[in-house]
């Protein structure tokens, strides 16, 4: 089951999020995240959060829709969208998109790619998506598709760093090794049809970006 979180960040591809959703087979709000479906014929199975960023007539259209609602104090210890995170393991999703999960909030932005690590551990593969970036958790053997006007970066998690090979990019690399405190694995790009990324000893976070 693939799931949908809408977070309260930033969404300026409205089609995206649009397609995004007609691919989805459970898609829960978070909070504010309801305001950008408010006026689409996206309907969310769930709302969730402690609606302080909520807009009035969006949280009135979901009661309406009779959409499953569920109220968190204010006061907690969990972002709305690990909430969210949280139920969709529950209801077994394989997979779970993320929109609305960057945006002028940078602490919750930062917050989110390491809410990746949460669904990476458990196998659960989680991407967060925005009009400009797919951001993951990678590690071992990883393919990507060649784009126009498209770069990759590959950040290490970790201080021990990660051991990266690269195949089919601007910039090769033969079980070299990225450092934590390093901008290295910064905007690469993929020059054949496809790009081949081995990472050892380390998992990275993976941007695939466009300008």
């Amino acid at each position: 089951m693939k799931g949908l979180i809408i977070s309260n960040g930033e969404i300026k591809n409205d089609k995206l999020l649009r397609d995004v959703a007609r691919d989805s087979d459970y898609i829960i709000c978070a909070d504010g995240g309801a305001d950008y479906i408010a006026d689409t014929s996206i309907k969310p199975d769930f709302l969730i959060g402690d609606f302080d960023s909520i807009d009035k007539d969006t949280f009135r259209k979901m009661e309406r829709d009779k959409v499953t609602i569920k109220k968190f104090p204010i006061k907690k210890d969990y972002t709305d969208t690990e909430l969210a995170i949280n139920i969709l393991i529950e209801k077994g999703a394989e997979e779970i998109i993320f929109m609305g999960a960057t945006g002028s909030r940078l602490d919750h932005s930062l917050a989110n790619i390491h809410l990746l690590y949460k669904l990476y551990k458990m196998n659960i593969k989680g991407t967060i998506v925005d009009e400009n970036n797919k951001i993951f958790i990678g590690y071992g053997d990883i393919v990507i598709e060649k784009e126009e006007n498209t770069y990759v970066s590959i950040i290490p998690m970790w201080e021990r760093g990660s051991i990266v090979t690269l195949k089919g990019f601007q910039y090769e690399t033969d079980r070299k090794k990225f450092e934590f405190s390093s901008s290295y694995g910064i905007s690469n790009r993929i020059v054949k049809d496809r790009g081949e990324i081995k990472i050892e000893s380390g998992e990275c976070i993976i941007v695939i970006s466009k300008d």
